[in-house]
């Protein structure tokens, strides 16, 4: 029972009638004795005339005119009993006996209704001496016979059931009206971690509750979040663009400077271009990635990946020859997904080039691609690409998709990579709306996994 809503209507719901249960019990069993007014003076009346016909057969004709009176009455369904201090106890019920000791003690006619056969006992005066209390036992009551308060099902029931619905209900409103609020939140903050970063929750109709609070703290980190993520966005793209024009007139510089140097200066100048075709390069996938942040996912459309994936490995091989490194592809004849198949050609060219990047000389790498089992009468895709490489500390496996990110050892900037490509990748896989995450395989090197949804 995991549910906040469904602990707190129980709660509730156990307490009232826990409290309607303890109550109602406390009132039977403190009070079950208590006559009405008009049934008290009845029933007074009767046992006083009981009593004296009683006592006037024991002074008339001794103790067997007694018995005789007690047993005409009990042929009636009446049981007469008197308390007698030199009288034996047990000649007397126990329960009555308890009774009658009770209507002695108060000095007032008691009733018990709790058994099938009811019970009333009253104290007597002197001149009933030697009895001083007087108890008899009712024949059963059958039917609507029964007193108004004797817990019977036909009386306990319908009242239980009224008490349960009415409880239920004030619970229900209850723990809807405090965890209301807690639903509001949790959507939001849903929506927040899905990339929606103007998301903020209602907080006007919660009072000075602490969720409001909470509430309201929320809205505040979203709007100093939103406002970091901005700015950095925003500084990236500015600077992206910046750099573009002076690194285009370094270029023509560069040019100019090759023209003019001797072959002494080749080198020199080689390395120049070189470091200035990384830096376009970088830059370029520095706008790449804030455009994917940006814009709208577009051109979507049923792609065909057997061909693009059957080219990739094409150009992958051509570029490892110097390295000795073989990639090898395994999929089905056909593999299709729904979105832009510019963008998930970028993708999967930056993992597959990132794994050739850092295996070792002669390994491999295996691409393995498959369609998932059918959801809603579509199939989704999953493809898994594993390199020969030294792998990544399994503390930074799911640091290695944030852009500029260098493992320590084996990714460097020695290496020569930019720490763009798999950022690029992963926002790429993202936005159509899969999942990218990498793992160190048991027989070595780093696999990334990726999984796209039906289209």
């Amino acid at each position: 029972m995991r549910s906040l809503f469904v602990k707190i209507f129980l709660s509730f719901a156990a307490i009232i009638l826990l409290s309607i249960t303890i109550g109602g019990m406390w009132a039977y069993y403190n009070k079950p004795e208590s006559p009405q007014l008009g049934l008290s003076n009845f029933a007074s009346q009767s046992l006083n005339q009981y009593a004296a016909q009683a006592m006037g057969s024991y002074h008339s004709g001794g103790p067997a005119a007694l018995q005789q009176y007690r047993e005409g009455l009990r042929q009636e369904g009446i049981k007469l009993f008197f308390l007698i201090p030199a009288q034996q106890r047990q000649q007397i019920p126990p329960a009555l006996h308890r009774l009658m000791r009770r209507a002695l003690n108060q000095g007032q006619l008691v009733r018990s209704m709790r058994n099938r056969h009811p019970k009333i006992a009253m104290p007597l005066d002197e001149r009933f001496r030697p009895a001083v209390a007087i108890g008899v036992v009712l024949p059963e009551f059958k039917g609507s016979a029964h007193p108004p308060h004797l817990l019977s099902p036909r009386f306990v029931v319908p009242r239980l059931l009224s008490l349960f619905l009415v409880g239920s209900i004030i619970c229900f409103l209850l723990a809807r009206s405090l965890t209301s609020p807690i639903r509001h939140l949790r959507t939001a903050t849903r929506q927040f971690a899905d990339g929606d970063l103007t998301t903020r929750v209602e907080t006007g109709s919660l009072g000075s509750s602490e969720i409001n609070q909470l509430g309201l703290d929320f809205n505040r980190m979203a709007e100093r979040i939103e406002d970091l993520i901005i700015s950095q966005k925003r500084l990236q793209r500015d600077i992206s663009h910046e750099l573009r024009s002076p690194l285009a007139r370094l270029n023509v510089a560069l040019e100019l400077a090759r023209q003019r140097a001797g072959n002494e200066a080749s080198s020199a100048l080689d390395r120049i271009e070189g470091e200035s075709q990384r830096l376009n390069e970088m830059i370029g996938q520095l706008l790449s990635l804030n455009q994917l942040d940006i814009h709208q996912l577009e051109h979507r459309g049923h792609v065909e990946l057997t061909p693009i994936l059957e080219q990739l490995v094409a150009d992958a091989n051509f570029e490892a020859q110097h390295q000795g490194v073989r990639v090898i592809l395994d999929q089905p004849q056909q593999l299709v997904v729904n979105g832009s198949q510019e963008l998930l050609s970028r993708a999967l060219e930056n993992i597959i080039r990132n794994a050739v990047h850092y295996s070792h000389a002669g390994s491999k790498v295996t691409i393995h691609a498959e369609q998932d089992d059918k959801q809603n009468g579509k199939q989704g895709l999953t493809i898994r690409i594993r390199d020969c490489g030294p792998g990544v500390p399994s503390a930074e496996l799911e640091k290695i998709f944030q852009p500029f990110y260098r493992v320590a050892d084996a990714r460097d900037r020695r290496s020569g990579g930019t720490g763009i490509g798999l950022a690029i990748s992963e926002r790429a896989i993202r936005r159509h709306g899969g999942t990218i995450s990498a793992r160190n395989h048991p027989d070595g090197g780093l696999e990334v996994v990726v999984q796209l949804p039906p289209g």
